[in-house]
């Protein structure tokens, strides 16, 4: 999803509330370091960095 100020994702918690997140944004205790074509990256507050596929169109 493309926002007028840079790429935007959606996320969905295991419990089922949406957040709509941008680069450097947190959501769900996760800061939002890069959205891509094909994935997404999340750091938790520990450092560790978790990459998520994001659904093909």
């Amino acid at each position: 999803m493309d926002a007028h100020d840079g790429m935007a994702a959606l996320l969905r918690s295991s419990r089922g509330q949406i957040a709509r997140v941008q680069v450097g944004d947190t959501a769900f205790g996760m800061q939002i370091t890069a959205i891509g074509d094909e994935q997404i990256l999340l750091t938790n507050r520990w450092g560790r960095t978790e990459a998520l596929e994001l659904p093909r169109s």
